[in-house]
């Protein structure tokens, strides 16, 4: 009887001192920890809450099945934080396989750091039906172990386990430093909306559709970099609502599947709904779509798309302006840089000091209703919408893709216009407050390293001349250049390319028979264009004297006149051929293609062509 009363006493003892609430450094996993797995150790979270910071520092080693649910935390505030991380710091050093961390039920103040997750399931669920909040994902590696296609989207089993990070109904949710590889982040709404999300300066290796949310408020994604085979969307951000900033970010992706969108970014609908797109690279396949916001910034960005348009727009029933300014769009010469869905009046488009590739389709535009489609060059886009009135048409000013950093090209040098909060480039560096540069990159020309090669028209001298293409070629840089290519464009059709192996000193100049261009006499040519490029190789950096631009060419060349006689030799008819834009005067002082003469005689015509250049023709009729 003393012996279990001893015992009773004792226990009665202790208890407080097992249930205290905990607080400090505890060890997971290893030898000696104070628990042996995350499991136990969420369990005792649980059990006794906290009544301080709490870390728990799990050491090296690979741990399998450990999944747990981690519901509010008794005692958790600003201060009384738990963190999970790896004792070394180290993220390759901790590998959870098989193993989801569920968050739910007001779980707050919570942060995963310096860990790896690895295989074919969701790693972290927070489940925010009474919300999650203040939470971190820093510095981890997510590895999803799956063989993916560009249909794995289509197989919900699969979907939910490329996405390595799920979040449904958060607040102050910030991802950070992470690396994804094979796998991808899902922001979900079932009730009330996630706040506050931050998913930044993340690496995504590969994946499908690495970045989607759906109905956010007051989201942030900045920093990131994207490399890889991204097999379907790089971003998918729907029905966002307040702020959505995308900023500094490096998206990569070269899916060419006909029909899949590269990245959806819509608004609400709503006033107040605000899109602000600034200081990103985008190199891509297929085009950015954007659609849905009161006010959209598309700012100090860099597009390449190598088989579609850049960039595509829509108009909504809320929108307040497209604001698109200090831009690069680079895409193929027979896509348009910006499609907009927009009607004919243009009032809430703003473009302004961007800088386009091609001069020669810029804008494409139709909207649903008009049932009419309208394509602009660069000089017919800026007469009938008064907007890009300083935009350039700058070539290709992309060194190394799907690097878009545009060292030394001299045409957005400076061709910018300030704007107010944007004061840094992609890198960081300071944007000159007076004169930036057009797109992500703010830069310094650099001398040293200018590589510039001109050109200039030799023959045709003159409108009247009809000798062949000549064009001269010129060394504008510091330095020797051996090799270069000239492209002769015929009404657009382009791809007629020669590679010449001259070698050009500083400074010195070679003329050229421009080959594969000839200008075939009493043939109008609407434009011929002809472009110098790749000097020794490399990216030209000043484009603006890389091409000379012939417009409504034609070379009035030898004709013949044609004679036809009545069956009774008692009238001829003379006549000749019809060019484009010409008139003609007979000797007789008749003004038509065709004349009737009754008397032998030697009849003249002179042809005058639409650019007043003459040629004059004789026959003798018996």
């Amino acid at each position: 009887m003393i012996r279990k009363l001893l015992i009773l006493l004792s226990l009665s003892f202790f208890a407080p001192i097992l249930a205290q609430p905990l607080s400090g450094v505890y060890t997971v996993g290893g030898t000696s920890p104070d628990y042996a797995t995350v499991v136990t150790a969420v369990a005792a979270l649980e059990t006794n809450g906290v009544s301080g910071p709490v870390t728990f520092n799990i050491r090296s080693g690979t741990y399998a099945s450990q999944s747990f649910t981690l519901t509010e935390i008794t005692g958790q505030s600003p201060t009384n934080t738990v963190t999970f991380q790896s004792e070394t710091a180290n993220a390759s050093d901790v590998t959870f396989t098989s193993s989801t961390f569920t968050f739910t039920q007001g779980s707050q103040y919570v942060t995963v750091k310096n860990i790896g997750l690895s295989g074919g399931t969701r790693k972290i669920y927070i489940n925010g039906n009474t919300y999650v909040g203040h939470f971190n994902i820093l510095n981890c590696i997510f590895t999803n172990t799956l063989t993916l296609s560009v249909d794995s989207l289509n197989n919900i089993n699969v979907a939910n386990a490329v996405t390595q990070i799920a979040v449904i109904n958060g607040y102050d949710i910030v991802i950070d430093g992470n690396t994804f590889n094979n796998a991808g982040v899902c922001i979900n709404k079932s009730g009330s909306l996630t706040d506050n999300f931050t998913f930044s300066n993340n690496i995504i290796n590969g994946g499908i559709m690495p970045i989607s949310i759906y109905q956010g408020r007051d989201v942030t994604i900045s920093g990131n970099e994207y490399s890889g085979n991204i097999l379907r969307n790089i971003m998918s951000v729907t029905n966002s609502d307040d702020n959505l900033i995308i900023s500094g970010n490096r998206f990569k992706a070269n899916t060419t599947t006909t029909g899949l969108t590269l990245s959806t970014i819509s608004g609400n609908y709503t006033v107040g709904t605000n899109l602000n797109l600034y200081n990103n690279f985008f190199s891509m396949a297929k085009e950015l779509e954007v659609q849905g916001f009161y006010d959209t910034n598309i700012r100090f960005n860099s597009f390449s798309s190598s088989n579609s348009i850049c960039l595509s727009i829509t108009e909504s029933s809320d929108l307040n302006a497209y604001n698109i300014y200090n831009n690069i769009f680079k895409n193929p010469y027979d896509k348009a840089s910006i499609r907009a869905h927009m009607p004919a009046t243009l009032t809430k488009l703003h473009m302004n000091y961007n800088a386009f590739r091609n001069h020669s389709l810029v804008i494409h535009r139709y909207y649903s209703g008009e049932g009419i489609e309208s394509f602009y060059n660069f000089s017919d886009w800026k007469v009938l919408s008064g907007e890009d009135m300083n935009s350039k048409i700058s070539g290709n000013v992309f060194g190394s893709e799907p690097d878009l950093h545009a060292p030394n090209s001299i045409v957005i040098n400076g061709a910018g216009t300030p704007i107010s909060g944007i004061l840094t480039d992609i890198d960081g560096q300071p944007r000159n407050a007076v004169n930036p540069d057009i797109g992500a990159d703010e830069f310094d020309m650099d001398p040293a390293t200018f590589r510039d090669l001109g050109i200039t028209l030799v023959t045709p001298a003159s409108i009247c001349d009809v000798s062949a293409l000549q064009v001269l070629v010129t060394n504008n840089s510091p330095f020797e250049l051996t090799g270069f290519d000239i492209e002769c464009v015929i009404n657009s059709n382009r791809g007629n390319f020669n590679h010449y192996t001259n070698t050009l000193a500083p400074g010195e100049s070679v003329s050229i028979a421009v080959t594969g261009c000839a200008i075939t006499p009493n043939t109008w040519y609407e434009e011929l264009e002809v472009n110098v490029a790749n000097p020794s190789g490399g990216i030209d950096n000043n484009f603006s004297n890389d091409r000379i631009i012939l417009e409504d060419l034609f070379q009035l060349g030898p004709f013949e006149i044609g004679i036809e006689s009545n069956d009774c030799n008692t009238a001829t008819k003379l006549y000749i051929p019809q060019f484009y834009g010409m008139t003609q005067v007979w000797s007789t002082g008749a003004v038509t293609p065709l004349i009737t003469v009754q008397n032998p005689g030697t009849y003249s015509v002179t042809i005058t062509d639409i650019g007043g250049c003459t040629i004059t023709k004789s026959i003798t009729v018996n």
